[in-house]
């Protein structure tokens, strides 16, 4: 299952959620983004309750004000 992350957070708390998440195995990429959401994170779980895990583990990451989550339902990589 393959799940986009949006997260608000300060602009001077981006590098140390960043060293929280980058190391996790499930996740993909990790944006920095201009506009509400200052980061976007790419992850890959294998099923909802992983998911559950890894949004609990973001939301509860230094700083992080708002999340948003978006299952991705169908693409292709090019």
């Amino acid at each position: 299952m393959l799940v986009i992350a949006l997260i608000e957070i300060r602009a001077e708390d981006v590098a140390q959620v960043r060293k929280v998440l980058e190391p996790e195995e499930y996740v993909v990429a990790f944006y920095e983004l201009m506009g509400r959401f200052n980061i976007g994170v790419i992850v890959e779980v294998k099923n909802q309750q992983a998911l559950f895990e890894v949004v609990t583990k973001i939301r509860e990451s230094p700083g992080v004000h708002e999340t948003k989550s978006h299952v991705v339902h169908d693409g292709v990589v090019i």
